[in-house]
């Protein structure tokens, strides 16, 4: 009977250290979220330089903008064409009547499109602008959530290192104290 509730007493015991230890690895986890919070100030600094500095984001945004400055254009009506031009004219006198062909023109030609395809060229500029500022919008939330993923996931890491450590170092004294005990016997 003694050994058996000596078997028991040990259950007792390894009862109590695994809540002991489930106890310090619930509050670890609480102060986890108590730090994330106070490094949160650091996340969005480190979120702000992120898109500060991202080359890809700086090209999207300078895209955006060319973009934009083509809505305008692309509702005009295409350049027009001036000129000047002299045939059979007579180069050692330019003398006008010497030659009956020998003509000079002055010519200005413009091109008129369809009717609704200058609106419609305007629209669809105007739809790829638009589409160049959400591309940046969802380079911008990529970035930010890259840059909190591996922050979180580094954060973790440190957290759970010093979570081992401190329970080895309780492992340690629990080891301590039960040798202590099988030595005094």
């Amino acid at each position: 009977m003694k050994s058996f509730a000596g078997v028991e007493c040990m259950r007792n015991r390894y009862g109590r250290f695994f809540f002991v230890l489930l106890l310090v690895i619930l509050f670890a986890f609480k102060g986890i979220s108590v730090l994330a919070e106070e490094n949160g100030s650091y996340l969005d600094n480190l979120v702000k330089e992120v898109l500060e500095n991202n080359p890809d984001l700086k090209k999207a945004v300078q895209s955006k903008g060319a973009s934009e400055h083509l809505v305008l254009p692309a509702g005009t009506l295409p350049d027009p064409d001036i000129g000047f031009s002299l045939s059979n004219l007579r180069i050692d006198d330019f003398d006008f009547s010497k030659e009956a062909m020998t003509s000079a023109d002055i010519f200005f030609i413009q091109k008129f499109p369809f009717p609704g395809k200058l609106s419609l060229k305007e629209e669809i500029a105007d739809i790829r602008s638009k589409q160049a500022g959400m591309s940046v919008s969802e380079l911008e939330n990529m970035l930010i959530y890259r840059t909190r993923r591996a922050y979180f996931r580094y954060y973790e890491v440190m957290k759970f290192i010093a979570i081992t450590k401190k329970t080895r170092a309780i492992l340690k004294q629990f080891l301590g104290v039960a040798q202590q005990r099988y030595t005094v016997g």
